[in-house]
């Protein structure tokens, strides 16, 4: 059998010298090489080497190297690493490189035959550096820093990185502070292409109590217009804290109470679109219903509450395209409302010879969580004095019309205008 066998020993050797056994969108402009080598390679018919059947032994420390690709838009710099030759295999050992502030370390072997079988570390990576290095655009006011393991198995040419997220600091999304984030992922990359991330066993908690678990898929096929697609769980998520958060005012008497929901997603950071079935508990008003999220409207469906032992049902939309001030338009139906019980709530007095009754209403409302418009036809029943009416309500003045009342053997009508 014919064969080459070369020994190769390299002190203090320019990286640059590398550069011509490199693709074009390769290269290094800066590092030192030592290297003590030696190689045998077999010989085919056509007297080209057999990569099958090629050894190479010894070992190699690569010091302060800098590397450049097309496919990155920053350097990749402070290269350092320990290079073991043991046939068709080469060990990793003490290696590190740097991505501006973000330090890589790793260790493993990487196999002709087998590929991969390496661990590496980030420690402490801010999405800050993220966002600059992938030059994409995260959603405002969200912020964190993060340990990532991970462990890159795979073919040589299609490797497969597999790994865990974790959190070092709390995270910020927009006004919510969570304490705890963690992860694992995997990013195929086939022919080295990056075209995915996925996400599993997700988990986030808020500081302010809760549960949110998910599975996703990042598509990164398009760079400019990173997609994903979601789907998530959230368990007893504090609504009244969150409320607070956003500068939602809400009467003492009410609680809203702790947020289950079901939700799968899809969209990019600009627009989302989300179906979300979801349930109150430990509320003032229990209940479940559906929201469909689309283009920043929010489509709310079948919504149902208990309310002072009647039923509420509503459909409506919601615009958050300002989160501070979200516009509302809500059709309701009140069915059987204990006008009574809800006096007692909010610390009303009603004689104790006075029966408010049932309410039945057919409500329509726009507006904001600080300005609405609003109209109902109401009826009370089994009441001291039932009857029937109508309420409009903007800018504070409540209007009353068409009201009557069967009081005693007589009927009551009347109009009023309160202010609020």
């Amino acid at each position: 059998d014919r064969a080459i066998r070369a020994d190769i020993q390299a002190t203090n050797l320019e990286a640059t010298n590398v550069n011509p056994f490199l693709p074009d969108d390769f290269g290094f402009n800066d590092g030192t090489l030592n290297a003590n080598l030696s190689a045998i390679a077999a010989l085919t018919e056509n007297n080209k080497i057999d990569e099958e059947i090629t050894q190479i032994k010894g070992t190699a420390q690569f010091k302060e190297g800098v590397f450049l690709a097309e496919a990155l838009s920053k350097p990749v710099s402070s290269i350092s690493s320990q290079l073991v030759f043991k046939g068709q295999r080469v060990s990793l050992e003490d290696t590190s490189l740097q991505l501006e502030d973000i330090l890589l370390t790793a260790d493993g072997d990487v196999d002709i035959e087998s590929g991969y079988d390496i661990t590496a570390q980030i420690p402490n990576v801010a999405l800050t550096e993220v966002e600059t290095i992938a030059e994409v655009d995260l959603p405002e006011n969200v912020a964190g820093t993060f340990d990532i393991n991970a462990q890159v198995t795979g073919e040589l040419t299609s490797p497969l990185i597999q790994g865990q997220l974790t959190n070092t600091s709390s995270v910020q999304a927009d006004r919510i502070n969570i304490a705890a984030l963690s992860a694992d992922f995997g990013i195929p990359l086939p022919e080295f292409s990056l075209d995915e991330v996925n996400l599993t066993d997700l988990r986030i908690e808020p500081v302010a109590g809760g549960l949110i678990t998910a599975n996703g898929l990042l598509d990164l096929t398009n760079l400019e217009d990173p997609r994903f697609q979601l789907s998530a769980n959230a368990t007893e998520l504090p609504t009244d804290t969150f409320a607070q958060l956003y500068d939602v005012t809400l009467p003492s008497e009410i609680l809203v109470g702790t947020l289950t929901a079901d939700i799968e997603a899809f969209g990019d950071f600009d627009t989302q679109t989300a179906d979300v079935q979801w349930q109150l508990a430990e509320s003032t008003f229990p209940g479940s219903g559906e929201i469909t999220l689309i283009d920043n409207i929010a489509v709310i469906d079948n919504t149902r509450l208990q309310v002072a032992e009647g039923i509420v049902t509503a459909n409506g939309q919601v615009d958050i395209t300002n989160l501070n001030n979200p516009l509302f338009q809500l059709d309701a139906n009140a069915s059987s409302l204990s006008v009574d019980t809800l006096a007692q709530t909010y610390g009303i007095d009603v004689p104790s010879d006075i029966t408010v009754g049932n309410l039945n209403a057919d409500i329509q409302a726009v507006g904001d969580l600080r300005n609405q418009t609003g109209a109902a036809q109401w009826q009370l029943s089994e009441s001291t004095f039932p009857g029937s009416g109508e309420v409009t309500l903007s800018d504070g003045i409540a209007v009353l019309d068409n009201t009557r009342l069967q009081v005693e053997e007589g009927i009551v009508t009347a109009d009023a205008t309160l202010s609020l």
